[in-house]
C-alpha cells in the first residue's frame, strides 16, 4: 500500500511510504477430515490493517515534522 502525505496549501509531496501486510489462514483436519480452505475476506483485512500499521510506524519513526 501506498501513501504519500502532501501541503494541503501547495500541492508538494513531503513524505511518501510504502506499508506491507499479511493475512494468514489455518485450517485444521483429522485423517483428512476437516475444514476447507477458501477465500475469506477478513484475510484481505487483515492484510489491510497490517499495511496501515506499517505505515504508521513508518511516519512515527521518520523524524519529520508533519
Amino acid at each position: 500500500m501506498g501513501v504519500r502525505l502532501f501541503d494541503v496549501k501547495t500541492t508538494i509531496i513531503i513524505g511518501a511510504f510504502t506499508g506491507n501486510g499479511l493475512g494468514n489462514k489455518t485450517t485444521k483436519s483429522f485423517m483428512g477430515f476437516g475444514e476447507r480452505a477458501g477465500y475469506d475476506k477478513t484475510l484481505e483485512g487483515e492484510a489491510l490493517r497490517a499495511a496501515i500499521i506499517d505505515v504508521v510506524n513508518q511516519i512515527a519513526s521518520d523524524g519529520s515534522n508533519y
